[in-house]
């Protein structure tokens, strides 16, 4: 029973090898692999009826998108083996989309493949460089369509299992795996889905505030308190504190950045660190009672556990001081008003960077805002 729920298909005695074996491996030879994935996107109903059936009755398995919008929300939620995109859609077109998807590492080997009514050199160039693998000209032939897709979708699958996978274990290797839950953990972000935190509230300059000051070593010492009190506890447990956050406001919305940066004692702060799920408030209390007794944490008691749920968000890496973070802020908020959003909520950041041992110009905070579309 161990065996089999740690994943082997199945168990044969060594008596029974030289009849069994033989069977088992003609069984997996007739099942074969499972049917490649393509992404279709196709915003022409008929031609994308055709599409499909030509691929599914090649024993692929097709899901159909009519633009670029609604195929990057499909990704988020299954990798395909390939992409097959009309250059022109609604919207994202073609070249934008595949631009888009080259652009996450997820999708690097992901076979795309491009159907266009051009077939200029310079139309060839400009799919190529979008990153492109082929591109086919309308009217395509089936059997060529077919043929390519289903070879290219095989190839790029087997080619992301050896570079993701460890070749003894077939499961995958530690970087796909970290990049899979930051994938996740974003997801999650962007959909509602809540998180728990340590949190503490303040009000001040940072930079001047013992009360932030104090704030910052009473969370962190809780956090690393939680973290050794579950590993003691749970030894396989994996608990690496997360990164600082923060949530950023005022009372009274200064007319400029600049002013706003000038009068930093009217800033409101929610300090927080990210936990796991299985972290309760008996266990934050008892933590910071902990953590107290080790060295004076006058904040401590300050210290809550909450769930915090964000939402659609806007997001620009910030390299540099903290001071200087203004014109990022800028850029951030008219990015958001070019796309259609307006600002909801408080200005969250996420410092990537340590102040303590990194340079100023070399410190990096990820600056969000939560959005929602301009009604």
């Amino acid at each position: 029973m161990r065996a089999l729920a740690s994943g082997i298909d199945t168990i044969i005695p060594v008596e029974r090898v030289p009849v069994d074996l033989p069977t088992f491996a003609k069984t997996l030879a007739r099942i074969g692999s499972p049917p490649p994935r393509v992404l279709l996107v196709e915003n022409d109903l008929s031609q994308a009826e055709t599409l499909i059936q030509w691929l599914e009755q090649a024993n692929a398995k097709v899901t159909h998108c009519l633009d670029g919008i609604a195929a990057r929300e499909a990704m988020i939620r299954e990798v395909p083996d390939l992409i097959l995109t009309d250059t022109r859609l609604p919207g994202i077109n073609g070249l934008s989309l595949a631009r888009l998807v080259r652009q996450d590492s997820r999708f690097g080997l992901t076979p795309i493949v491009f159907l266009t009514h051009h077939d200029t050199v310079a139309d060839q160039i400009e799919a190529l460089s979008a990153g492109a693998d082929h591109f086919l000209t309308e009217p395509v032939d089936r059997e060529l369509l077919t043929h390519l897709v289903i070879n290219r979708a095989e190839r790029g699958r087997r080619l992301r299992e050896m570079v993701h996978r460890d070749g003894l274990t077939g499961l995958l290797n530690h970087a796909t795996l970290m990049a899979e839950l930051e994938h996740a953990v974003e997801y999650a972000r962007r959909h509602g889905e809540t998180f728990a935190f340590l949190m503490i509230d303040g009000r001040g300059d940072p930079n001047a505030s013992e009360e932030y000051q104090d704030a910052l070593q009473a969370l962190y010492g809780v956090a690393y308190t939680l973290k050794f009190t579950l590993k003691k506890a749970e030894p396989e447990r994996v608990f690496k504190v997360a990164p600082l956050e923060g949530l950023w406001w005022a009372d009274e919305e200064a007319p400029t950045m600049a002013e706003l940066q000038r009068d930093r004692d009217a800033w409101n702060w929610t300090m927080m660190i990210a936990v796991p799920d299985a972290v309760t408030a008996a266990a934050v209390a008892a933590a910071a009672e902990a953590a107290g007794r080790r060295r004076e944490l006058p904040a401590a008691p300050g210290i809550r556990l909450e769930r915090f749920a964000e939402g659609l968000a806007v997001q620009i890496m910030h390299v540099g001081p903290y001071a200087d973070e203004a014109p990022t802020i800028e850029r951030l908020h008219a990015f958001a008003a070019e796309q259609g959003y307006e600002l909801r909520g408080r200005h969250h950041e996420i410092y990537l960077g340590d102040p303590r041992t990194a340079k100023p110009e070399n410190l990096k905070t990820v600056l969000r805002h939560a959005v929602t579309p301009v009604q």
